[in-house]
């Protein structure tokens, strides 16, 4: 029964999470230097940083230039799109720098956990990076050599789908139930296959429900998964609820993405890289769940009963959720 008790604390675990599994706390830079001016256009959402706080921003990122402090402005503090905040700074040296320094002091008021993606633009300039609270400065010279292809992206979905943990459990309760190799890749597959085509979607533009509908959806499918397993436990037919629900989990993702405001030249790679990273994370969670839980059905410990009682913890934790998310949207 430690299997049993270990899914269960878990579950018990995620209920008092985030209502907001999505909510990454992600911003986007785009650095320039021209001359003795470097300019930097930042994107927040909104829920993030108003744009009253513009001066407040500008104050916040700190430019020196081969060590000496670049006096900063603020140009700009606007809402951007839907439910974004656009801040431009522009920070004056005193001569044409070599090397420029960036200090991004905003990162300590924002929410804990809050990335900061950077972009230097310019024909030499360095690799996007990423700061945060304990890593918040990066620097460039006009001798940088040209970038390798970005793996940053690559990096966010890999981590937002580990970090996500109504899409784990949701993994779960399409598993749990067990059944031949080739039923659970056909599972797998529509659930894939699914939340790619909505992630393509949305990022696109093509598509983009409110996040105040999706984050509730994605709870109600993870309560359904766990009452179906209650009366129908075989993954025969389980992709035709795969599939659709993959859409709605995609939707979710997206939201990653969308929250940096990437340049629409960038979104195709950027696109790319993200779902690979998704991918990759969904196959570090499954490659040993499989395993262990063909081992604890072998071995007498996933029964039935355990399989019900599970699925019923996972139930109830989508309602949770479900609640928690139109409550929060309100």
């Amino acid at each position: 029964m430690w299997f049993l008790r270990f899914v269960l604390v878990v579950l018990a675990l995620t209920v008092s999470a985030r209502a907001d599994a999505h909510d990454v706390g992600l911003s986007r830079g785009e650095y320039a230097a021209s001359g003795a001016a470097v300019t930097a256009s930042l994107t927040f959402a909104r829920r993030d940083v108003d744009p009253t706080r513009g001066l407040e921003l500008a104050r916040d990122v700190v430019v020196r230039g081969d060590g000496a402090l670049c006096p900063g402005k603020l140009v700009e503090a606007s809402p951007f799109e839907a439910d974004g905040t656009r801040v431009v700074v522009l920070a004056t040296c005193g001569a044409v720098p070599t090397k420029v320094e960036v200090e991004a002091m905003f990162l300590a008021s924002l929410p804990f956990g809050h990335r900061h993606l950077v972009h230097v633009s310019g024909p030499d300039a360095p690799p996007d990076t990423t700061l945060t609270i304990s890593k918040r400065t990066f620097a460039f010279t006009s001798t940088a050599s040209a970038p390798p292809p970005s793996v940053t992206f690559l990096g966010m979905g890999l981590e937002h789908i580990l970090t996500g943990i109504d899409h784990l459990v949701f993994l779960l309760g399409l598993v749990i139930v067990g059944g031949k190799p080739r039923e659970l890749l056909v599972v797998i597959t529509a659930f894939t296959l699914g939340h790619s085509l909505s992630l393509a979607l949305s990022t696109l533009g093509v598509f983009v429900p409110s996040p105040r509908l999706i984050e509730p959806a994605i709870a109600l499918s993870i309560a359904y998964v766990g009452f179906e397993n209650l009366f129908a436990p075989a993954a025969r037919t389980r992709w035709r609820v795969a599939l659709p629900f993959g859409l709605v989990h995609g939707f979710g993702f997206a939201s990653a993405l969308r929250e940096i405001a990437l340049p629409r030249a960038q979104l195709p790679a950027a696109l790319a890289l993200f779902n690979v990273g998704v991918e990759l994370g969904q196959i570090l969670v499954l490659a040993p769940l499989l395993p262990l839980l063909g081992l604890a059905t072998r071995r007498g410990w996933l029964t039935l009963r355990a399989v019900r009682v599970v699925s019923f913890g996972i139930a109830i934790a989508g309602l949770a959720w479900f609640v928690l998310r139109i409550v929060n949207s309100a």
